[in-house]
């Protein structure tokens, strides 16, 4: 997996504009640009699990980590881009030992891009990409009980719910569930 390498464009419909969306590998030049994209989504209050703003050295910090675990092929990792701007990432890490058959799901995609088809995008090619380059054959991914748009897409995609954790997430106001979902590929 070459830094950088462009993986598929993508051409989304918002309101009237036309958008080209770009789905690449991410790149050592990637930390600033992540690190913006990654506080927007605590900044609104995204249905994460990260709840602080993140310094451009923990950026770093982490995108040196998810290169290497790319370069050994335990992880796969994809920026979303429009007008140079990383809208949204994706990523599917591998299991250890016995369950190196299983990969983990995560996905994240600013408002202002979410409902034009880039999650269902991100969705096909990291299950490609898990299957084709981690020889990935179960993949498990959780997911906030309230996050209904994710939930729905999840099952799109034939997910079906293996478990929750009771109060697993604690916001400032309640509690909720953490859904553990997979699928067979």
């Amino acid at each position: 997996m070459e830094q950088g390498k462009l993986i598929e464009v993508y051409n989304a419909k918002k309101g009237d504009e036309d958008l080209k969306i770009i789905f690449r590998y991410p790149s050592e030049t990637d930390a600033e640009p992540l690190m913006e994209f990654v506080n927007s989504l605590v900044r609104t209050k995204a249905m994460i699990d990260l709840n602080r703003l993140q310094t451009l050295e923990q950026e770093e910090d982490h995108l040196s980590s998810l290169l290497v675990d790319m370069i050994n092929r335990n992880s796969v990792h994809v920026i979303v881009e429009c007008d140079s701007k990383i809208v949204g990432k994706g990523n599917v890490r591998k299991e250890s030992g016995n369950s190196s058959h299983v990969g983990a799901l995560g996905i994240a995609i600013i408002r202002g891009f979410r409902d034009i088809g880039i999650g269902k995008k991100l969705m096909e090619i990291l299950e490609r990409e898990a299957k084709d380059v981690l020889e990935t054959e179960i993949i498990i991914l959780t997911v906030h009980e309230d996050n209904e748009r994710a939930i729905s897409l999840y099952k799109k995609f034939n997910y079906a719910e293996a478990g929750r954790i009771p109060d697993a997430i604690k916001r400032s106001d309640k509690t909720v569930d953490k859904i553990i979902m997979v699928k067979k590929l």
